[in-house]
């Protein structure tokens, strides 16, 4: 999902109708730019509250969010719509949805998988197992960020993956997690249906992505320890890579 630009086209972006990549190519020409259209949220408004009183939408923020923010997030709207929380050349954004994706503008989206983040974050509210582990679409867009560490928003905590060093089984990127799933649990474990449907798709999936891709849970009493990783997002740089 994206949300359509709320303003006239800037003449450093391309006219419609244009490609995908020449929207990436001004988009990447023009970053700071492009950021400069996102319209301000003041600190005041981070309120649960006063977000959910706030139209859909991408908006950028005045302030590094604190962990004490970030863990009321899965209540927005009664958890039935996500929040995202990014970082972009030192700059933090919020996108507030109607729905359980998380939305950006055609332009942000563009660049989403171009490892310019500092920062992609998103909520899963609930409390089905589903909520306190990446989906494998979150770990394909691992590529996001700069350090290829990604975070989730949980009722328990701040869950943490990232790219391995190296995909496992010769796959060539994070695009083919589904794949390294199937060779994990088919070849290497070489688990029948019987042995998998008795341990649990959930807890099958949080072993695989603690294995490959770090999975693991800061809880909400480590605040210290979250905001300390929210600062040193902030701090990265493309020469971090």
């Amino acid at each position: 999902m994206t949300f359509g630009e709320e303003v006239d086209t800037p003449d450093f972006l391309p006219k419609k109708p244009f490609s995908s990549d020449e929207l990436k190519t001004a988009v990447h020409k023009n970053l700071d730019a492009v950021l400069g259209l996102i319209p301000p949220l003041p600190s005041k408004d981070l309120d649960l509250h006063n977000l959910e009183e706030v139209k859909a939408g991408m908006y950028k923020l005045d302030a590094r969010p604190t962990a004490e923010f970030l863990k009321t997030l899965p209540d927005y709207k009664g958890g039935t719509a996500e929040v995202g929380i990014f970082c972009i050349r030192g700059k933090w954004f919020v996108s507030l949805n109607d729905d359980l994706e998380t939305g950006l503008p055609e332009t942000i989206a563009a660049i989403n998988n171009d490892g310019v983040f500092q920062a992609d974050i998103h909520t899963h509210p609930g409390t089905d197992p589903g909520a306190y582990q990446p989906s494998m679409e979150d770990v394909s867009h691992l590529d996001s960020t700069i350090d290829g560490i990604n975070h989730i928003i949980s009722n328990k905590g701040l869950i943490q993956y990232g790219k391995p060093e190296k995909m496992p089984y010769g796959l060539q990127n994070v695009n083919y997690v589904r794949k390294a799933w199937s060779h994990w649990i088919n070849d290497e474990l070489k688990m029948t249906k019987d042995e998998f449907e008795k341990i649990g798709g959930w807890e099958m999936g949080k072993r695989f992505y603690e294995k490959f891709f770090g999975l693991r849970t800061i809880p909400w009493e480590n605040a210290k320890e979250i905001d300390s990783i929210l600062a040193a997002k902030e701090k990265l740089t493309t020469e971090t890579k």
